[in-house]
């Protein structure tokens, strides 16, 4: 005869979501008649060995008559981790200085008192963050860029799922110690001409 069944069911299997599942990254202003675009994004990736350095480089179109502020909002991959981030302050980008979450609020509550542009990044939860920007000029465009980096296990995957559309995008991926050979390129992004070497 078959073994009796066990008196509990067997312990559920915890898996890691797979990284399409991810919720995108998404743009907020709720203060927008027509929404902010993205009206360009330039990633640059470079790959030694099995750690990749991903610099994100957004640009941001705000087509309504008034300055607004919004707040960019990405939860990132496993393994992923924010190493950098600036803000372009009269056309040059400037990087961030790290500070602690209730330091950060309270200056950048006061940079804007001042006419200042800040930008805070906050890691909300798990592995998200939240990237808040002031001003975005009335008819007017800011430039963003954020820094990754993460421990490969297996595969690179740009991080290019993107709750809007975006303009213009220009991808450049640099590997190093790896085969050309060895190495697959595809891509899930609709309308890209071409993946060149």
């Amino acid at each position: 005869p078959p073994p009796p069944p066990p008196p509990f069911p067997p312990p559920a299997r915890i898996m890691p979501l797979p990284p399409e599942w991810i919720s995108p990254p998404r743009f907020i202003v709720p203060e927008a008649k027509i929404p902010v675009q993205f009206e360009s994004l330039k990633l640059q990736a470079e790959i030694v060995g099995s750690v990749a350095k991903t610099t994100l480089e957004f640009t941001l179109f705000n087509p309504n008559a008034r300055v607004l502020e919004g707040s960019l909002e990405f939860p990132l991959a496993p393994g992923q981790k924010v190493t950098g981030f600036a803000l372009d302050i009269h056309g040059a980008l400037r990087a961030a200085v790290p500070v602690e979450k209730a330091q950060g609020q309270e200056i950048f509550e006061d940079i804007i008192l001042t006419r200042i542009d800040p930008a805070l990044l906050e890691k909300t939860q798990g592995n998200a963050y939240k990237l808040r920007v002031y001003p975005l000029p009335a008819n007017g465009k800011r430039r963003v860029q954020l820094v990754l980096e993460q421990v490969l296990q297996g595969e690179y995957r740009a991080p290019l799922q993107f709750s809007q559309n975006l303009g213009a995008v220009d991808i450049a991926i640099q590997l190093h110690g790896q085969s050309l050979e060895r190495t697959k390129f595809t891509s899930t992004l609709t309308g890209v001409q071409k993946l060149s070497d």
